[in-house]
């Protein structure tokens, strides 16, 4: 049997260490805790007034909602009304979005 220069860490030694790693990332996080909190506040009530955009839009027609030029979809595999589809295409590029999808993701 080999044996290595450096002993073996005992389980309970590992599990205080873990530990105290763990805290110490949470101290280093947490000042920016309200930072990341505005930011997905933001994100949220971008999406939705996307969302709130997109809806109230005719198929086909184009809209301005935060500064971004949308085409909503005349169609959707989802939607028989096509007035109600929530797919986009993001002006000029043409990047489809579903923005009631992105909604979702935000909240």
């Amino acid at each position: 049997m080999r044996r290595f220069p450096i002993p073996a860490v005992s389980n309970k030694k590992r599990q205080k260490l873990q530990k105290s790693w763990s805290h110490q990332r949470t101290r280093e996080r947490l000042p920016h805790l309200p930072a990341l909190v505005r930011a997905a506040d933001q994100h949220l009530k971008d999406a939705r007034a996307r969302l709130g955009a997109i809806e109230a839009t005719p198929a086909g027609t184009e809209f301005t909602v935060l500064g971004e030029t949308y085409r909503k979809a005349r169609t959707s595999n989802w939607a028989a009304d096509p007035h109600r589809t929530t797919t986009a295409h993001l002006q000029p590029d043409g990047r489809r979005t579903d923005l009631k999808a992105a909604e979702n993701r935000a909240f």
